[in-house]
């Protein structure tokens, strides 16, 4: 597509193998990923339709998906293993995005470390104060601000359709990610060079080259000058 996007959804991390997990997330930040590219210990892939066919691309932007049900079960019983695998991943240096935020009142751009969107999910399996007691746990433990920082999206049934009825705060949490996502994908993703702006930037080095160059014979005909002015001035 010339002006869209593609969405990649990788299954879930086994919390008994985190380590290969976060390898295989950092592989996918460094290197890219595929449609049709399995992940590790999946089963192969039907030889009609291999992923290698596929153009590689970058990733630039990660929503991280977490299930606050299963999260806020594991508070209640004593075992920190889901949270703790959870914080890794949200705090995994490889899976931050580099993205340019340019100020409308400096020309200077500078680089900035986007953190993963996190989505929690299945919250609205539980009451409605178990919800926010988990939420509030859980963003205190990653370190992430649990106004705007986290976006809790009710589950969806076998049929694609939610569990409770879209109200309005839940259909604008869910364009809200969506239009982060898009914010954040767009910030780290480098401009198509074209032809025009090819010649553009050799036009402006040549520029620059020839101003350096006349700036250097400007100076070397002022120390001649004065050396033939000092030189008159001895004679006399």
């Amino acid at each position: 597509m010339r002006n869209g996007f593609c969405v990649f959804d990788s299954r879930g991390l086994d919390r008994d193998r985190m380590g290969d997990g976060l390898e295989e997330v950092a592989e996918w930040m460094e290197k890219g990923v595929r449609h049709r590219q399995p992940c590790r210990g999946a089963s192969l892939l039907d030889a009609s339709a291999p992923a290698k066919r596929f153009v590689r691309r970058r990733v630039n932007c990660v929503i991280l998906v977490a299930n606050l049900r299963e999260l806020h079960r594991s508070l209640l019983s004593g075992d920190a293993g889901p949270l703790e695998a959870t914080y890794d991943l949200v705090h995994h240096p490889p899976i931050k995005i580099n993205s340019s935020i340019s100020s409308n009142t400096q020309l200077s751009h500078s680089r900035a470390a986007e953190k993963p969107i996190l989505v929690l999910t299945h919250g609205d399996e539980l009451s409605p104060e178990e919800r926010m007691e988990a939420r509030v746990k859980v963003c205190e433990h990653l370190g992430v601000p649990d106004t705007n920082g986290v976006y809790d999206i009710p589950c969806v049934n076998e049929y694609g359709a939610a569990v409770d009825e879209m109200d309005p705060t839940t259909a604008y949490a869910v364009a809200e990610v969506i239009l982060r996502a898009l914010m954040v994908a767009d910030r780290s993703r480098r401009p198509k060079a074209r032809i025009k702006d090819r010649l553009l930037l050799v036009l402006a080095w040549a520029m620059c080259a020839l101003s350096a160059w006349f700036a250097f014979l400007s100076r070397c005909c002022a120390k001649l000058g004065r050396a033939n002015r000092e030189a008159k001035l001895r004679v006399q």
